[in-house]
């Protein structure tokens, strides 16, 4: 147990990921002022979206094996520390290069995140619950893009992009208090820490599971969608389709409304049919294919988002599955690692993503047609992976 209240401990969590969301989702609305200020091509806006993603990719492995080794309290604590003093730095940038070095150390902090809040959930909760507290939290990125469409557009428009990094910033620091007072200093034991407590196994060892490989490549081609959308969707709406702030960010909130309330839907069919995960993993890519396709061709805007909609509420069906799969299919003293190593592969996809659809669309005379074409076919590097994973009789 991290924290004796696990319900508190899912609270915490939850506005852990709703502050880091809120900086990753505001940072792609800022980028239209960045742009103009710091004189932006789209490949080098790219570049500025995909430094986080670098930073995040680098450290998922030793943060997994970290979050293993000293437990997930201490690793928070400095995520959530460190992550937030570089939101605030965000927002005194002086010039490109100092902007992508501050994103990259950023993603570097916030990277430690994930795997150490799997094995506090692991911890707290028994197998049967641990996909619906997992999306608990995850959730928080859902509210964070919401607050970010409506609340992020407006103060944007309101104190500047630079002041609402700061801003960001220091809610980050007063997070990191509820995390200092509220989750217990010293470590519990846990079942597994018993004489039943399986033997810890090199990462290498790790690296020898099909399971390990079908999951992060599964994790691969979902991340490079999911990230696609979030980074250049405002950008696409309000550059190709001549919307205003204002209405791009209400369309954005609406559709992460949407995904709000199926992500509960998800959750709920992902505990009740624990084992057969792999029809979620390939049946949701397969979908999420054919609406980017409908995306890349939609008529007007307002279809645009409703695609887009569509597409990643399909995504998240593959996202769920991928995230909660450690979880539930390896014993809590390698939850860390086996989150780790899928995380690393899948965001190689949310680095790579920002930038390629950046240069496509330069390529393309600003069309933004080829680019989600490209999405479309890198969804179904995930429906393959995921047609991967073994179908197992829930314990």
């Amino acid at each position: 147990m991290v924290t004796k209240n696990k319900y508190f401990l899912l609270f915490v969590l939850f506005l852990g990921w709703l502050i880091a969301s809120l900086d990753r989702a505001v940072m792609s609305f800022a980028m239209i002022p960045i742009q103009k200020e710091l004189a932006l091509d789209s490949s080098l806006t790219g570049v500025v979206l995909s430094a986080f993603f670098l930073g995040f990719i680098l450290i998922q492995i030793p943060a997994g094996y970290l979050a293993d080794k000293w437990g997930a309290r201490k690793v928070l604590l400095i995520a959530v520390l460190l992550s937030s003093l570089f939101t605030v730095s965000t927002g005194i940038a002086w010039s490109v290069m100092a902007l992508i070095a501050i994103r990259f150390l950023f993603g570097l902090f916030e990277g430690l995140f994930p795997s150490a809040s799997s094995i506090a959930i692991a911890g707290s909760f028994p197998l049967k619950q641990r996909a619906r507290a997992k999306v608990v939290v995850l959730l928080g990125s859902g509210f964070g893009q919401i607050v970010a469409a409506l609340a992020g557009v407006a103060a944007l428009a309101l104190i500047g992009w630079r002041w609402l990094f700061v801003v960001l910033g220091a809610l980050g620091v007063i997070t990191f208090l509820l995390f200092w007072f509220g989750l217990d200093r010293k470590k519990k034991p846990t079942e597994a820490a018993g004489k039943n407590a399986a033997p810890r196994v090199s990462i290498r060892t790790m690296l020898k599971n099909p399971l390990i490989w079908s999951l992060t490549l599964t994790s691969l081609g979902i991340n490079i969608v999911n990230w696609g959308i979030a980074s250049w969707m405002p950008i696409y709406l309000v550059q190709s389709r001549g919307l205003s702030m204002t209405e791009m960010g209400t369309l954005v909130a609406i559709s992460g409304f949407v995904l709000l309330l199926s992500s509960f839907i998800i959750s709920y069919f992902l505990d009740k049919f624990t084992g057969k995960e792999r029809y979620f993993a390939c049946g949701g890519a397969v979908a999420a294919a054919i609406f980017l396709f409908l995306l890349a061709a939609a008529p007007s805007p307002l279809m645009a988002v409703v695609y887009q909609t569509l597409a990643q509420i399909c995504c998240s069906i593959v996202t769920f599955t991928v995230l909660t799969q450690p979880l539930k299919r390896f014993p809590e003293e390698r939850i860390g690692t086996a989150n780790g190593i899928i995380n690393f592969g899948g965001q190689i996809g949310s680095f790579l993503s920002p930038m390629a659809m950046g240069l496509i669309v330069s390529a393309s005379g600003g069309s933004y047609f080829v680019a989600f074409i490209f999405l479309a076919a890198c969804v179904l590097i995930a429906a393959i992976a995921g047609y991967r994973i073994p179908v197992v009789q829930a314990p």
